[in-house]
């Protein structure tokens, strides 16, 4: 299945920024109460999503 994504795109607010390196990334959890990790393989089910944002998500 393809599915033209361009008109939703449109949409879309482009944010550009370097990402930070990992070391800076675990320090911010330094006395973090909760962490959450996701398995991108079976994310779709993970995260509840609005029955509209089903309808632009890229999963199939």
């Amino acid at each position: 299945m393809c599915i033209d994504y361009r008109i939703v795109n449109t949409f879309i607010k482009l944010s550009n920024y370097p990402l930070p390196l990992i070391d800076d990334l675990l320090i911010g959890f330094e006395g973090a109460m909760w962490f959450m990790s996701l398995d991108m393989a079976s994310g779709f089910w993970a995260i509840r999503m609005t029955e509209r944002a089903k309808l632009i998500s890229a999963f199939v």
